[in-house]
């Protein structure tokens, strides 16, 4: 377990020191792979579960919300809208930043977001999306649920600030939603 930590060079060196032999670091690799599945279990199955835990944020009856869109049985994409995130949007300056991080695992993805900014300056976390790509259908379905659970992103005196996405710009141009989005302050700015 402690080796988990270490890179696989440190891994292979110190296994070196212990036996005496040697090993490669894809040997060292692929051997902290079977460790993290003995003790977590397979990424693919973890991805099986996650609607049964989207369910769980829909029972606790709070004003979260969660939505699962599955194909063949999977989950293909899940939106997370917490009750915390719709009230801080009520109470943010009208100025919201969307951007997305693409997930570097087995399962893969990206993970879409909205984010705001409180009276003290803070970034609050509003909502979020898990989906396959980020690409103009993925932002756009985003785009959909974002708009509907935070009304005041949608106000035209708000202002959205993103990186320019090729994506998110064509979710942007074919949606009614956002209509009023600009683009990354660089390019305000005339820097690239």
């Amino acid at each position: 377990e402690a080796l988990l930590g270490l890179s696989m060079r440190n891994v292979a060196s110190l296994f070196e020191r212990k036996t005496g032999a040697k090993v490669g670091r894809t040997t060292c690799y692929r051997a902290a792979e079977q460790v993290r599945e003995l003790k977590w279990g397979k990424l693919s199955d973890a991805w099986a579960k996650l609607p049964s835990v989207a369910d769980l944020f829909q029972e606790r009856g709070e004003g979260d919300i969660s939505e699962v869109e599955e194909v063949d049985g999977r989950m293909r994409r899940w939106y997370i809208c917490l009750a915390a995130g719709k009230t801080a949007a009520q109470h943010t300056l009208p100025a919201f930043a969307l951007d997305g991080t693409h997930l570097r695992n087995k399962a893969g993805g990206c993970l879409l977001w909205v984010v705001g900014r409180s009276a003290e300056n803070c970034l609050i976390p509003l909502a979020l999306a898990v989906v396959e790509g980020e690409n103009g259908d993925t932002w756009d379905w985003a785009l959909e649920r974002f708009a509907r659970d935070l009304p005041r992103l949608n106000h035209p005196d708000s202002v959205v600030v993103s990186d320019r996405d090729k994506g998110l710009q064509a979710a942007i141009a074919a949606n009614t939603c956002l209509k009023h989005a600009m683009s990354c302050a660089f390019a305000i700015c005339g820097r690239t």
